[in-house]
């Protein structure tokens, strides 16, 4: 995908615990790296911050995490987004202090599985405790159109490689990309339910909260290309009018529940490797 603006990916849109769900507990804590090293990180916070490998990637076998604040790390692991740090509760240390990792991912592992990996690394090396606290907001919803939604969602959809646009990799579900000059995106859904595409629906219009209430069951294939810009108040793209005439589907404003994730524990300094 090189050349390719990419918002989308194994973290934040691949989503964290259940709303309400205590860390740390259930049939998750299984859900591991097989090895990982940390150690902190000898710049600051300021420095080239990276994530890079992991499924769906050319190295699916290693996640390299350079300069990470614990921040970036919990964001990741629950899916926080970036313009959304007030569902992220704790001390303001984690902006500063970072870290190196380097984690052996099991063969196999799908993206979904990679924000628990981070939790439970989290747990055991920095003692993280946490809990969620659910939070009524100003948003928006995805909703069927007047004349949606159109029957065959994944035949209309079109092929993912249109216009030069390159396949989506093995392993990755949910994909937003952009071209250089910024002339086309794509958003890209594969065996996704509606609540997940919702998520992905706020991507090109600012990262807002969509929630899904269409009341459409089941999963769906959806590809939709358009023209990127603005925000959902005030687009310069045709994203909605693209969304409402290619899928029968609409964004409208209304509450929805939003998941706060509040750190009651923490460590600074990681447990040894």
């Amino acid at each position: 995908m090189r050349g390719f603006i990419i918002f989308a990916g194994a973290f934040v849109l691949a989503c964290g615990a259940a709303l309400g769900q205590a860390s740390g507990q259930g049939q998750d804590s299984d859900i591991t790296f097989e090895v990982a090293s940390v150690r902190p990180s000898p710049h600051s916070s300021s420095g080239d911050q990276a994530i890079t490998g992991g499924p769906g990637t050319a190295n699916p076998g290693r996640i390299t995490f350079t300069s990470c604040p614990l921040q970036l790390l919990l964001m990741n692991a629950y899916g926080v987004p970036a313009n959304r740090l007030d569902r992220l509760v704790g001390p303001a240390w984690l902006r500063t202090e970072t870290f190196d990792i380097v984690a052996k991912v099991p063969a196999g592992t799908t993206p979904d599985q990679v924000p628990i990996m981070i939790q439970n690394l989290l747990m055991d090396r920095f003692k993280l405790a946490v809990h969620h606290e659910g939070k009524e907001a100003e948003g928006y919803a995805l909703v069927v159109a007047k004349n949606g939604p159109y029957a065959k969602l994944k035949e209309r959809a079109g092929s993912p490689e249109r216009d030069g646009f390159p396949k989506i990799p093995a392993g990755v579900y949910q994909a937003y990309l952009v071209k250089p000059d910024k002339s086309a995106a794509r958003l890209a859904a594969r065996q996704s339910t509606m609540a997940q595409i919702a998520k992905l629906f706020g991507a090109p219009v600012g990262g807002v909260d969509v929630e899904d209430k269409t009341g459409l069951p089941g999963t769906y294939d959806v590809t939709l290309y358009f023209n990127p810009g603005g925000t959902i108040e005030d687009p310069s793209g045709n994203f909605k009018a693209m969304l409402e005439r290619e899928l029968g589907l609409k964004i409208e404003k209304a509450k929805v529940q939003t998941d706060v994730v509040v750190i009651d524990h923490i460590e600074k300094v990681p447990t040894e490797n």
